[in-house]
């Protein structure tokens, strides 16, 4: 099993073996190392796509994310990481697309021929319509999405608890711990239209019938947004007490606000893409107005205090020249990024570093945990892919980008009855 950051011993020890492992893939290289797009087997060059929104909706989130998975092409051609073989060295394909679909569609369209795989495909609205052209290409896009669709699909390999299940375990901290003992709350949901807020309105339905909770208050975000106020003042005055919100962190910043200016202090809580760091800021939002705002995760934090976030800190720390801008979005994209050059790493040894040896080394991929960051290795053996199933609850405190965990690590209690 490959790692991605080491100390200076563990990284001597490990340079031996990266050595060894490059003799027999030169050795391939020379004689019968099989590929094709996006490999350069003469300069051991590695091309691999990522389409992403640095200047759409979604971009705090998109801007982040893509500067993680640059640190670690960084490490890797820099000889800091043995994820690959000494002398492997990796381009990236870079292309924005404003979180736009049809945009996305046209940047795959452009850059498929180009490279081997996909890193990263930013937002659920884009890589969903990919899937048909991703099985006759037959290339992997690793998902900057948390749709339980991503599972179905061998060439969408999952990362991280689903929005459906991140719904349902904010359901069960709101029954079991936060309103234990009451039979009569009332809990909505706002949520976008497409296929991250529908994953999300399933999953909390599901929990909803499972703790006999009524959650008919569901407000799709177009609506919610048209007249915020309004909606704030209607979910007040039907005695909603907590909201889950599957939004993006710019429809999370109009509700809250718009929840404040009417005097409604519902829960809030979170799936993953809803919440940005930058909130906590007093000239954006500030402490005070989420004081009650909670966030359902199954990915670690980089402030956590874990060997793998101080080593990450280090690293972005060392690349950033000491103007890091620090996000959990950026330490997901490079643990999602380690997992793609950890299979690329493995399709080298076998000799096979086409699409299809790609994704059969991929497949490969048992109890693989990036070193530590992941509380659920990765196990992309079977299909349907078995994401992780297990979230727990933060809060964010006033101190930027800390957190307090206020419910540990569970699988969902309605987890079963799901469809």
């Amino acid at each position: 099993m490959h790692h991605v950051l080491s100390n200076p011993l563990v990284r001597a020890a490990t340079l031996l073996v990266a050595g060894a492992m490059a003799l027999t893939a030169c050795e391939r290289a020379d004689d019968e190392l099989l590929a094709h797009h996006g490999v350069d087997v003469d300069n051991r060059l590695l091309y691999v796509g990522a389409l992403s929104d640095e200047s759409g909706p979604a971009a705090q989130l998109g801007r982040p994310y893509a500067l993680g998975t640059r640190l670690l092409v960084h490490q890797i051609n820099s000889g800091q990481s043995d994820l690959l073989p000494e002398g492997w060295r990796v381009r990236l394909v870079e292309r924005d697309h404003g979180y736009d679909p049809q945009r996305a569609q046209a940047q795959f369209d452009q850059t498929k021929d180009r490279v081997l795989f996909f890193i990263s495909v930013f937002g659920t609205p884009q890589i969903l319509p990919l899937l048909d052209q991703l099985e006759a290409e037959d290339i992997v896009a690793f998902p900057t999405s948390l749709s339980s669709a991503m599972a179905a699909n061998p060439h969408t390999p999952p990362l991280g608890a689903s929005y459906n299940i991140e719904a349902m375990r904010g359901m069960d901290w709101l029954v079991e711990e936060r309103y234990a003992g009451r039979d009569d709350l009332r809990a909505g949901i706002i949520y976008q239209d497409d296929d991250y807020g529908q994953d999300s309105l399933e999953g909390w339905r599901a929990a909803g019938e499972y703790h006999n909770v009524d959650v008919s208050a569901g407000v799709n975000l177009s609506d919610a947004l048209a007249d915020a106020r309004a909606t704030m003042t209607r979910l007040r005055d039907e005695g909603v007490e907590a909201v889950l919100l599957a939004t993006l962190p710019s429809a999370t910043l109009q509700l809250v606000r718009a929840a404040a200016e009417v005097d409604y202090e519902p829960v809030w809580l979170a799936n993953t893409p809803a919440w940005t760091d930058g909130f906590i800021d007093p000239s954006v939002g500030g402490p005070e107005l989420f004081e009650r705002f909670y966030m359902v995760q199954s990915m670690p934090y980089w402030t956590e205090d874990t060997p793998f976030t101080r080593e990450f800190t280090a690293a972005l720390e060392e690349y950033t020249d000491g103007r890091m801008v620090p996000s959990n979005y950026t330490l997901g994209a490079y643990v999602r990024a380690a997992v793609a050059f950890e299979a690329f790493g493995r399709a080298l040894e076998s000799g096979d570093v086409t699409r299809r040896g790609y994704l059969a080394a991929l497949q490969s991929i048992d109890e693989y945990d990036v070193n530590g960051a992941l509380h659920e290795p990765m196990d992309l053996t079977t299909l349907p892919y078995r994401s992780a199933t297990m979230t727990r609850v933060l809060r964010p405190l006033p101190e930027m980008h800390q957190r307090e965990q206020v419910a540990d690590y569970a699988r969902p209690a309605a987890l079963e009855n799901l469809r």
